[in-house]
Formats: C-alpha cells, structure tokens, sequence
C-alpha cells in the first residue's frame, strides 16, 4: 500500500507539470484504470482510494491466489490492472503491471524531463497512533520500501521520524535498518528555539514598527533575543517558585510536541 500511495502522489505531480512519453502515459494509464488518478487530486481521498484498492487486490491475490479473470472479456473481477506481484506472463499480455515496475516508470518519466522528485513523510507517529504494533508494522513496512525504491535516481524518499519511535520500531530486531546508513538527527537546543521564536516574532512588520524594534541587531544577539522575548511574554506561565520560566516552560513543550 506505501508503494502504491507513494504512486500515485509521484504521478499526480508529474501530470500537474504535464510530462509526456510513453513511460509517463504508462503510469497515467494504469492508474486512472484503477480509479486512483482523479481530476482533482486530494491527499485524504488518495490514500483513502488507494487503501480501498489495495484491499481489494490482496483479497484476491492471497485469498482468491490469483486474479480471476472474466471469460468473456479477459478482464479481471474489479477494475484496475495493478497487481502487487510480478504479474505472470499471460496477465502482462493482458496489460496487468506490478506498482514496482510502474515505479520505474515514473522514475523515467522524471529523468527524461531532467528532474528530481522528493516524497517527505512526516507527523508518521500521529498517523499510527492507536496501538504500537500497528505503528510498528506499518513504519518497518515504510522502510522496506525506502530500501526498495533506493536505487531510483530520480525519485527519494525524505522520511522524518522521531527517535523514541525509531528506537521502539527496531527494539526487537529489524534486518532493513542496516540498510539506513543516511541519516541527520534534528536536535533542538535552547538557543535555536528561542532564535526560532524571535525569527517568526520579527516576521510580522507590524509589531518591528509599533515597538522600534532593531530586526538586524537582535538577529545578531542572543541576549538581545532574550530580551526581546520576555517583552512580549510573562516570566512564567506556571506561577510558582519551583515552576520554570516561560521560555524553559515552552522548550520542555515544543521539544516532547510530535
């Protein structure tokens, strides 16, 4: 299901920049068969269509063990000729093609157009949120295709993911984490997110004007960003004296904050 999400977001971008060729027209082809390629692309009702197809295609490939094709029109029980298999040598002659081989597709169909496409996941530990082992199961099953689609040029995954769910996910032993060898831990110390705070504050041209306020030099020093915050927000949100200043209070927040 990752790879044929995955997809069908790949080929809505590459219709928008109106890519042509036979690798672009294969991809468009086979998805607007399955119903997965819709006029007006939204990101719920894809995977929502993709989830329902998936379904379907699973129920038949491991419950039914095939595709069963009707005898008077060669065409399969539902709509759509994208298997999750290698289709077999008489379904391929009948136009099925597996979403891996469609992959590729779409991979040529960017590098003859000269461009590079990035897919970024984000927010995962919030979409997998109701039990671990479905978080678990779902984000291995993500990386498995991170792993598959690795050796496409012209298309890479960006996958964002927190460390504690990193850590759970691979506690247990997980062979397709020795293939992660690029990596970058995002690490949010006290000085950045108070210059992030100060960077959105300066942002609005109103408030700099209404309180003369020097953009430049309070980018260039952090005690003068320090200063500026505390103009604009109360010592402490938790009264108390063991309670911690506003700005410790806010980084305890923001860096536990999915």
């Amino acid at each position: 299901m990752w790879k044929l999400y995955i997809l069908t977001l790949i080929a809505q971008r590459i219709r928008e920049y109106s890519m042509t060729g036979e690798a672009a027209r294969r991809v468009y082809s086979a998805l607007e068969g399955a119903g997965l390629l819709e006029p007006e692309f939204d990101l719920s009702g894809a995977l929502r269509l993709v989830l329902d197809y998936a379904r379907r295609v699973v129920r038949v490939e491991s419950v039914e063990g095939g595709f069963t094709l009707d005898p008077n029109t060669g065409m399969p029980a539902f709509s759509g000729k994208i298997t999750f298999r290698e289709p077999g040598v008489e379904l391929r002659q009948r136009g099925f093609l597996s979403v891996d081989s469609l992959i590729a597709s779409a991979n040529s169909a960017l590098t003859n157009a000269g461009y590079q496409l990035w897919v970024l996941l984000d927010r995962l530990d919030v979409a997998f949120a109701e039990t671990n082992e479905l978080e678990r199961n779902a984000l291995r099953a993500l990386f498995r295709v991170y792993r598959d689609m690795s050796g496409h040029d012209a298309i890479k995954l960006k996958i964002f993911l927190r460390t504690d769910i990193w850590e759970r996910i691979t506690d247990a032993g997980f062979r397709e984490a020795s293939h992660i060898t690029k990596f970058v831990v995002l690490q949010w110390a006290s000085p950045s997110l108070l210059n992030l705070v100060v960077r959105r504050l300066l942002k609005n041209d109103h408030i700099v004007r209404a309180f003369g306020i020097d953009r430049e030099g309070v980018l260039r020093d952090f005690s003068a960003q320090h200063e500026l915050f505390y103009r604009f927000f109360p010592p402490q949100v938790e009264q108390g004296t063991r309670k911690p200043s506003t700005f410790d209070w806010m980084s305890v927040d923001v860096l536990m904050a999915p």
